[in-house]
């Protein structure tokens, strides 16, 4: 997931999480609370941190992040992250080395 297109994922990750379903597809559902995270983006060329106690909620297949607010590491410039990431057959060896 990202392989290429996010880098230096980065942080502490604090929070409750159920799986489900099937080891090759499975089903997340819960609440992750994120610190001293970030991550960068080699094709923009920039690295963003994400505040403190910023949290990202898990359903099904997607994880949902709710108005997270970002800051670009190097130029102090601000934005904020609200969207989704949906997954099939996620590599769970992935999330587990980060």
């Amino acid at each position: 997931m990202g392989e290429g297109v996010i880098d230096h994922i980065r942080g502490d990750i604090d929070g409750r999480v159920r799986i489900t379903g099937s080891v090759d597809n499975p089903n997340f559902d819960g609440l992750l609370t994120l610190d001293n995270a970030g991550i960068a983006v080699p094709y923009l060329n920039v690295d963003y941190s994400f505040a403190p106690r910023s949290r990202v909620v898990l359903a099904n297949q997607t994880f949902n992040f709710e108005q997270i607010a970002l800051q670009d590491v190097a130029k102090g410039t601000k934005a904020n992250l609200d969207g989704t990431i949906t997954h099939s057959y996620l590599i769970i060896g992935y999330w587990i080395w980060m």
